[in-house]
Protein backbone atom coordinates (compact mmCIF):
# COMPACT_ATOMS: atom_id res chain seq x y z
CA UNK A 1 0.00 0.00 0.00
CA UNK A 2 3.04 2.23 1.10
CA UNK A 3 4.11 1.42 -2.40
CA UNK A 4 0.88 2.34 -4.80
CA UNK A 5 1.04 5.43 -2.31
CA UNK A 6 4.75 6.16 -3.57
CA UNK A 7 3.80 5.83 -6.69
CA UNK A 8 0.78 7.95 -6.96
CA UNK A 9 2.59 10.82 -5.22
CA UNK A 10 5.42 10.39 -7.59
CA UNK A 11 3.12 10.91 -10.86
CA UNK A 12 1.39 14.00 -8.85
CA UNK A 13 4.33 15.43 -8.54
CA UNK A 14 5.64 15.37 -12.31
CA UNK A 15 2.02 15.99 -13.32
CA UNK A 16 2.38 19.05 -11.11
CA UNK A 17 5.80 20.07 -12.53
CA UNK A 18 4.62 19.44 -16.24
CA UNK A 19 1.72 21.85 -15.69
CA UNK A 20 4.22 24.52 -13.97
CA UNK A 21 6.89 24.28 -17.22
CA UNK A 22 3.79 24.49 -19.58
CA UNK A 23 2.58 27.68 -17.63
CA UNK A 24 5.88 29.48 -17.25
CA UNK A 25 6.59 28.94 -20.97
CA UNK A 26 2.95 30.53 -21.45
CA UNK A 27 3.36 33.13 -19.26
CA UNK A 28 7.11 33.91 -20.52
CA UNK A 29 5.73 34.03 -23.90
CA UNK A 30 2.90 36.42 -23.40
CA UNK A 31 5.91 38.79 -21.68
CA UNK A 32 7.47 38.94 -24.68
CA UNK A 33 4.76 39.50 -26.83
CA UNK A 34 3.42 42.46 -24.18
CA UNK A 35 7.13 43.99 -25.22
CA UNK A 36 8.34 43.14 -28.27
CA UNK A 37 4.60 42.75 -29.95
CA UNK A 38 6.00 39.33 -31.56
CA UNK A 39 5.25 35.54 -30.66
CA UNK A 40 8.46 34.04 -29.39
CA UNK A 41 9.43 30.29 -29.53
CA UNK A 42 11.47 28.51 -26.28
CA UNK A 43 13.75 26.75 -27.50
CA UNK A 44 15.86 25.80 -24.57
CA UNK A 45 14.74 25.93 -20.51
CA UNK A 46 17.60 25.66 -17.66
CA UNK A 47 17.39 26.22 -13.93
CA UNK A 48 19.90 27.49 -12.51
CA UNK A 49 21.85 25.56 -9.45
CA UNK A 50 22.42 29.07 -7.29
CA UNK A 51 18.96 30.38 -7.25
CA UNK A 52 15.31 28.86 -8.09
CA UNK A 53 13.92 32.23 -8.71
CA UNK A 54 15.69 32.66 -12.30
CA UNK A 55 15.61 30.76 -15.47
CA UNK A 56 18.28 30.78 -18.10
CA UNK A 57 16.49 30.19 -21.60
CA UNK A 58 16.91 30.69 -25.03
CA UNK A 59 14.09 32.34 -27.17
CA UNK A 60 13.89 32.62 -31.17
CA UNK A 61 12.27 35.92 -31.86
CA UNK A 62 11.71 36.62 -36.02
CA UNK A 63 14.86 35.08 -37.37
CA UNK A 64 17.33 35.46 -34.61
CA UNK A 65 17.99 33.40 -31.31
CA UNK A 66 18.51 35.49 -28.23
CA UNK A 67 19.55 34.23 -24.57
CA UNK A 68 17.55 35.91 -21.63
CA UNK A 69 16.99 35.76 -18.06
CA UNK A 70 13.69 34.64 -16.76
CA UNK A 71 12.30 35.29 -13.30
CA UNK A 72 10.72 31.71 -12.38
CA UNK A 73 7.06 32.76 -13.03
CA UNK A 74 7.69 34.09 -16.51
CA UNK A 75 6.68 37.53 -15.73
CA UNK A 76 10.15 39.42 -16.19
CA UNK A 77 12.87 39.56 -18.60
CA UNK A 78 16.69 40.40 -18.39
CA UNK A 79 18.99 40.11 -21.31
CA UNK A 80 21.88 38.05 -21.26
CA UNK A 81 25.32 39.68 -21.72
CA UNK A 82 29.46 38.82 -20.86
CA UNK A 83 28.92 39.92 -17.44
CA UNK A 84 27.59 37.58 -15.29
CA UNK A 85 28.38 35.97 -11.79
CA UNK A 86 27.76 33.17 -9.65
CA UNK A 87 28.70 30.92 -6.97
CA UNK A 88 27.97 28.11 -9.18
CA UNK A 89 30.75 27.49 -11.93
CA UNK A 90 27.96 25.33 -13.33
CA UNK A 91 25.68 28.00 -13.93
CA UNK A 92 28.36 30.13 -15.15
CA UNK A 93 29.11 27.38 -17.75
CA UNK A 94 25.86 27.07 -18.93
CA UNK A 95 25.37 31.11 -19.37
CA UNK A 96 28.34 30.56 -21.72
CA UNK A 97 27.60 27.66 -23.31
CA UNK A 98 24.15 29.12 -24.03
CA UNK A 99 25.62 32.12 -25.63
CA UNK A 100 27.82 30.30 -27.83
CA UNK A 101 25.01 28.41 -28.72
CA UNK A 102 22.95 31.53 -29.68
CA UNK A 103 26.10 32.64 -32.03
CA UNK A 104 26.19 29.22 -33.67
CA UNK A 105 28.04 29.34 -37.13
CA UNK A 106 29.74 32.45 -36.99
CA UNK A 107 31.17 34.22 -40.11
CA UNK A 108 34.61 33.98 -40.62
CA UNK A 109 36.77 37.21 -40.15
CA UNK A 110 36.95 37.69 -44.05
CA UNK A 111 32.66 37.63 -44.50
CA UNK A 112 32.74 40.06 -41.09
CA UNK A 113 35.10 42.29 -42.26
CA UNK A 114 33.74 42.45 -46.10
CA UNK A 115 30.15 43.19 -44.49
CA UNK A 116 31.16 45.89 -42.29
CA UNK A 117 33.44 47.92 -44.71
CA UNK A 118 30.74 47.27 -47.64
CA UNK A 119 27.92 49.58 -45.44
CA UNK A 120 28.49 52.71 -45.87
CA UNK A 121 29.29 55.28 -42.71
CA UNK A 122 25.66 56.70 -43.15
CA UNK A 123 23.98 53.24 -41.77
CA UNK A 124 26.21 53.36 -38.73
CA UNK A 125 25.46 55.33 -35.52
CA UNK A 126 29.08 56.28 -34.61
CA UNK A 127 30.61 56.65 -31.47
CA UNK A 128 33.74 58.37 -30.54
CA UNK A 129 36.44 56.58 -28.68
CA UNK A 130 37.64 58.52 -25.43
CA UNK A 131 40.89 57.61 -26.32
CA UNK A 132 41.69 59.58 -29.50
CA UNK A 133 44.77 57.92 -30.49
CA UNK A 134 42.51 54.49 -30.67
CA UNK A 135 43.69 52.05 -33.49
CA UNK A 136 40.35 49.83 -32.76
CA UNK A 137 36.33 49.37 -34.11
CA UNK A 138 33.91 47.28 -32.22
CA UNK A 139 30.65 46.57 -34.41
CA UNK A 140 28.12 46.22 -32.62
CA UNK A 141 24.64 44.63 -34.37
CA UNK A 142 21.87 45.54 -32.48
CA UNK A 143 18.10 45.37 -32.28
CA UNK A 144 16.10 48.08 -30.08
CA UNK A 145 13.64 45.45 -28.58
CA UNK A 146 16.46 42.68 -27.89
CA UNK A 147 16.17 42.35 -23.64
CA UNK A 148 20.39 41.28 -24.25
CA UNK A 149 20.92 44.21 -26.68
CA UNK A 150 19.38 46.59 -24.00
CA UNK A 151 21.89 44.78 -21.46
CA UNK A 152 24.91 45.25 -23.71
CA UNK A 153 24.21 49.10 -24.51
CA UNK A 154 24.86 49.52 -20.63
CA UNK A 155 28.02 48.18 -20.76
CA UNK A 156 28.68 50.51 -23.89
CA UNK A 157 31.88 52.67 -21.76
CA UNK A 158 33.58 49.98 -21.28
CA UNK A 159 34.38 49.59 -25.55
CA UNK A 160 34.88 53.37 -26.33
CA UNK A 161 37.43 53.29 -23.10
CA UNK A 162 39.95 52.34 -25.99
CA UNK A 163 37.72 51.48 -29.27
CA UNK A 164 35.33 53.74 -31.54
CA UNK A 165 31.92 52.18 -31.62
CA UNK A 166 30.19 51.34 -35.12
CA UNK A 167 26.92 50.30 -34.13
CA UNK A 168 24.78 48.50 -36.82
CA UNK A 169 20.73 48.77 -35.90
CA UNK A 170 18.31 46.04 -37.33
CA UNK A 171 15.21 45.16 -37.29
CA UNK A 172 13.96 41.53 -36.18
CA UNK A 173 12.94 40.91 -32.73
CA UNK A 174 9.47 43.11 -32.66
CA UNK A 175 6.95 44.50 -35.26
CA UNK A 176 7.98 47.83 -34.46
CA UNK A 177 11.83 47.02 -34.49
CA UNK A 178 12.25 48.26 -38.32
CA UNK A 179 10.59 51.32 -37.24
CA UNK A 180 12.66 51.76 -33.84
CA UNK A 181 15.69 51.13 -36.51
CA UNK A 182 15.34 53.85 -38.93
CA UNK A 183 14.05 56.16 -36.73
CA UNK A 184 17.55 55.79 -34.76
CA UNK A 185 19.59 56.44 -37.59
CA UNK A 186 17.56 59.38 -38.96
CA UNK A 187 17.77 61.52 -35.82
CA UNK A 188 21.21 60.62 -34.81
CA UNK A 189 22.28 62.11 -38.08
CA UNK A 190 21.67 65.29 -36.56
CA UNK A 191 24.11 64.56 -33.33
CA UNK A 192 27.77 65.61 -33.04
CA UNK A 193 28.43 63.86 -29.73
CA UNK A 194 28.54 60.83 -28.03
CA UNK A 195 26.41 62.48 -25.26
CA UNK A 196 23.14 62.89 -27.76
CA UNK A 197 23.60 60.03 -29.79
CA UNK A 198 23.58 58.05 -26.50
CA UNK A 199 20.59 59.59 -24.30
CA UNK A 200 19.10 58.71 -27.43
CA UNK A 201 20.14 55.40 -27.84
CA UNK A 202 19.13 54.52 -23.87
CA UNK A 203 15.46 55.99 -24.52
CA UNK A 204 15.08 54.31 -27.70
CA UNK A 205 16.41 51.08 -25.59
CA UNK A 206 14.33 51.08 -22.54
CA UNK A 207 11.68 48.16 -22.67
CA UNK A 208 8.40 49.10 -24.08
CA UNK A 209 9.87 52.27 -25.66
CA UNK A 210 6.94 53.78 -27.98
CA UNK A 211 7.76 55.03 -31.69
CA UNK A 212 6.63 58.69 -31.46
CA UNK A 213 3.64 59.36 -33.74
CA UNK A 214 5.58 61.64 -36.13
CA UNK A 215 7.46 58.39 -37.05
CA UNK A 216 5.07 55.71 -37.40
CA UNK A 217 5.20 56.16 -41.15
CA UNK A 218 9.01 56.43 -41.24
CA UNK A 219 10.83 54.82 -44.47
CA UNK A 220 12.17 51.19 -43.30
CA UNK A 221 13.39 50.31 -46.53
CA UNK A 222 17.23 50.80 -45.71
CA UNK A 223 16.33 48.63 -41.99
CA UNK A 224 15.24 45.81 -44.10
CA UNK A 225 18.20 45.88 -46.50
CA UNK A 226 20.40 46.38 -43.52
CA UNK A 227 18.42 43.43 -41.91
CA UNK A 228 19.24 41.23 -45.56
CA UNK A 229 22.49 42.21 -45.42
CA UNK A 230 23.41 40.76 -41.93
CA UNK A 231 21.84 37.90 -42.49
CA UNK A 232 23.59 37.01 -45.35
CA UNK A 233 26.98 37.27 -43.97
CA UNK A 234 25.61 34.75 -41.52
CA UNK A 235 24.92 36.80 -38.42
CA UNK A 236 22.14 34.75 -36.22
CA UNK A 237 21.46 36.60 -33.02
CA UNK A 238 22.31 39.54 -31.29
CA UNK A 239 23.63 41.35 -29.84
CA UNK A 240 26.58 40.60 -32.35
CA UNK A 241 30.13 42.47 -31.33
CA UNK A 242 33.12 42.06 -33.58
CA UNK A 243 36.57 44.33 -32.97
CA UNK A 244 38.55 45.44 -36.45
CA UNK A 245 41.42 47.55 -36.78
CA UNK A 246 41.03 50.45 -38.62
Amino acid sequence: MKKILLSLSLISSFISSLALAANFEQTLQETIKYSTKQNAKILKIQDLKSTPNIKLVLIEVGKMQVPIFASSDGRAVIGVSNVFFSASAEDMGAVGSLVKQSQNDTPDEEKLNKLFKQIPKDDYIILESKNKNSKKITYIVSDPNCPSCQKELKNIDKHLADSNVYMLIVGFVGKDSPLKASMLRERAADMKDNKQKLALLQEVYTPNSKVPSSFINIDIKDTMRLNQKVMEAGIKSVPFVYESGK
